[in-house]
């Protein structure tokens, strides 16, 4: 024992005045039961100024604070006891309220240890409070207002799903009606126009289901192992069928059965492997890579496209927000949004590595 811990526990014992500084300094209240005679029991001043009231109308007894502390934390505290006495592994530990003199309500950690004779009897108990009314109101207040955002979560990806729904079939026949037209003698300028109208019908068409993935992302709870290879080939397909005019190389790892939602990593390797499709030459190479630490899958897509400049890293997972005009590259700016949505739905991360003019990797994590 260092030299100055032995002279710390000696002035305990010998200086009550040292003792008095510690339990006023650190603590709310302590108390000291006789369970050999339950009604008796020592209360420190400090707890009955912590509930504004004066000590000197107190007693020493134990139904002194029974009358103060909620019915409900009286039942889980002496149950708590007689668990603690029966086996002294079972710590006597719990938060509970307290009516203060001015009727606020005075939330307290309370702990306390029984001292037992020889054969283990319980004799004595002591305790000690702290008063954590600021931490509680404090951590009940940030529940309530997440409570709250998740509902106006919730509210408003309902509302994008209902006016995704409502407006795809007019958007369909704007799209239809312009085409029908398109095939009818007209002159060039109604035809521009109307080519106009056909491509922002098409790309309205787009963004409508983009925003319907988004609001539907985390809807699905229902977890199983599924076929990724499957799925990747899948992803493969309707990637080439999307750019039939690129002859695109594949390098794909072989990946066990993964447990979550083949919807959602069809949506994220889809909106990867596109893009990286997209934003290239005519021959693109697109790779698929797994790997594994014992907590998490780790997947990485890397394609050797046009890469992006660290300093928009952060900006391409905004939703519509895009670095190139349509002219450039035709798309919504949802679909990195949409991988960066399914990834935190997961509780995974989502990383890039990627300079201008030398591709990129996207590296995901997910957790097992």
């Amino acid at each position: 024992m260092n030299y100055l811990e032995e002279e710390f526990f000696r002035l305990i014992q010998e200086d009550q005045e040292i003792t008095k500084f510690l339990l006023e300094g650190s603590l709310d209240g302590v108390w000291y039961w006789d369970l050999e005679n339950p009604e008796q029991e020592w209360m420190s001043p400090s707890f009955w100024k912590t509930l504004g009231i004066d000590p000197q109308t107190k007693k020493h007894l134990s139904d002194e604070w029974q009358d103060l502390i909620f019915p409900e934390d009286l039942e889980k505290a002496l149950d708590n006891f007689n668990r603690h006495c029966a086996d002294p592994n079972c710590p006597y530990d719990q938060l509970v309220r307290y009516k203060h003199e001015n009727g606020s309500t005075v939330w307290v950690r309370c702990r306390g240890i029984v001292i037992r004779d020889d054969q283990g009897v319980p004799k004595r108990m002591l305790g000690a409070h702290n008063e954590v009314t600021e931490l509680v109101e404090g951590s009940l207040k940030i529940e309530s207002l997440n409570k709250s955002l998740n509902q106006s979560v919730a509210e408003l990806e309902e509302f994008f799903y209902a006016v995704t729904h409502d407006l795809q079939s007019p958007i369909r026949g704007i799209v239809g009606f312009s085409e029908y037209l398109l095939e009818s003698d007209l002159d060039s300028e109604s035809k521009a126009m109307l080519e106009q109208i056909h491509r922002s019908g098409i790309k309205l068409q787009s963004l409508l289901v983009d925003i319907k993935q988004l609001s539907l992302v985390g809807k699905t709870k229902n977890q199983e192992l599924f076929n990724v290879n499957k799925v990747l080939d899948q992803v493969r397909f309707n990637v080439e069928s999307n750019f039939p005019d690129k002859k695109i190389t594949w390098k794909i790892d072989n990946m066990p059965p993964l447990l979550g939602n083949s919807n959602d990593y069809y949506r994220m390797f889809y909106n990867l492997s596109s893009n990286g499709v997209k934003y290239n030459s005519e021959e693109p190479e697109i790779q698929i890579r797994w790997d594994h630490t014992e907590n998490s899958n780790v997947f990485r897509v890397i394609d050797d496209g046009i890469g992006i400049d660290p300093k928009y890293h952060e900006q391409i997972f905004k939703l519509f927000n895009r670095l190139h005009s349509d002219n450039e590259y035709p798309g919504t700016g949802a679909g990195l949004s949409l991988v960066q949505k399914i990834v935190t739905s997961y509780e995974g991360e989502i990383r890039i590595t990627s300079e201008e003019g030398s591709g990129s990797t996207f590296e995901i994590e997910i957790w097992k």
